[in-house]
């Protein structure tokens, strides 16, 4: 069996999914099968190897961590509806996020009017908004009307462990929460399995906010299902990443976005 996996876009609030190649004449989707359901996130990177050396693909995945401005999980999920709510032919997108226990909608009255106009004589004060607790005391639809509703329900950084054909999900190391992660190498011609990735996004619209607390960094000492060992990147502190290439032996390049490339060797583990 072939394993395929989907590689999604950022901010796209799909599934890691595995597709099994049926001998090259289709694809079967078994996601749920193998344990991968709910794993919807804004996964920017997923790299497939055997982390933990048991002779079974893993799947690691870089997401936009917790240093962010939305929270998720699988009971408070974000959630993105389309619909044409104003009828001009549009979709449109709609998110509402969990704030301190409260449902809200990510965007402000004033965004929320520029497009859909019709809100601006239902919501005549800021205060009258600020009771808006559901898409239907929004749009005046339920949830069962709308056309289409996507959920994210994990944030963080993971690495999916095959067991016996099942993925469970373990969280990268909190070093890799701290900003999003927009690629990753991986290492594992040695013994002992390393990780190098590479971070931050100035890409969020103003109400995220930019995540730049961590270009890049190298786990090392794995054993006992993680890393044990942490250090930086010898890169901007606050470097745009998007991808490390290796260019052989211990000499690698970080590329970045709008700003300039890097050569840096591969950083040793701390003793």
């Amino acid at each position: 069996e072939f394993i395929e996996v989907l590689r999604t876009s950022y901010a796209v609030s799909c599934e890691i999914t595995v597709l099994i190649n049926n001998e090259g004449k289709s694809f079967t989707n078994q996601t749920k099968s193998l344990g991968l359901e709910n794993t919807n996130g804004m996964w920017n990177t997923l790299e497939i190897e055997d982390i933990d050396q048991n002779g079974t693909l893993d799947i690691i995945g870089g997401n936009a961590g917790l240093n962010f401005k939305w929270k998720a999980s699988i009971t408070n999920p974000i959630k993105l509806y389309l619909d044409d709510f104003d009828e001009n032919g549009q979709l449109d997108p709609i998110i509402f996020y969990n704030f301190f226990g409260h449902n809200i909608p990510f965007a402000s009255r004033d965004l929320l009017v520029d497009q859909i106009p019709s809100l601006k004589k239902k919501f005549l004060s800021y205060t009258k908004f600020s009771e808006v607790k559901t898409i239907q005391d929004l749009t005046g639809k339920s949830e069962d009307q709308i056309l289409e509703i996507k959920e994210i329900h994990e944030l963080r950084s993971m690495i999916f462990y095959n067991y016996d054909s099942i993925f469970k999900g373990r969280p990268l190391p909190k070093e890799a929460q701290l900003s999003s992660v927009q690629d990753i190498y991986i290492d594992t011609i040695q013994s002992i399995p390393t990780m190098m990735f590479i971070g931050n996004n100035y890409n969020n619209v103003t109400e995220l906010g930019n995540s730049n607390f961590n270009s890049g960094g190298v786990f090392s000492s794995y054993e006992n299902g993680n890393f044990q060992s942490f250090n930086y990147l010898p890169i901007p502190a606050h470097l745009n990443g998007r991808k490390i290439i290796s260019l052989g032996g211990d000499l690698f390049l970080a590329v970045s976005n709008n700003d300039h490339s890097y050569l840096f060797y591969k950083p040793k583990k701390d003793k």
